[in-house]
């Protein structure tokens, strides 16, 4: 089971209401969940994403909290699915380099 614990969250606002924010950061560590689906234990055993920084969002039309939520879930999804990636990827390329000193 993947445990993802977010220490705090800052939202610039432009034009979006801090009640639509704060309703969406509601169960945004299950939303998030769900978008990254499942990942090999390994992959995952306690990394620290740190600081993570998703851009800005931008709509045509009003969004509401769920809207909201599942934009920066995705976000958030994206990064930390280029993170482990390159994570493993690094920590296979140095056992790789180890061996062959």
């Amino acid at each position: 089971m993947t445990h993802i614990e977010i220490d705090r969250i800052q939202i610039a606002l432009y034009g979006v209401s801090s009640q639509v924010v704060e309703a969406a950061t509601v169960d945004l560590v299950g939303e998030l969940k769900r978008r990254l689906g499942v990942f090999p234990q390994n992959d995952m055993a306690a990394f620290d994403m740190g600081e993570l920084a998703i851009g800005s969002i931008e709509s045509e039309t009003a969004l509401d909290a769920a809207a909201l939520r599942g934009i920066i879930a995705d976000r958030m999804a994206q990064v930390i699915r280029h993170r482990i990636v390159n994570s493993v990827e690094n920590s296979s390329r140095a056992s790789t380099n180890q061996g062959g000193v």
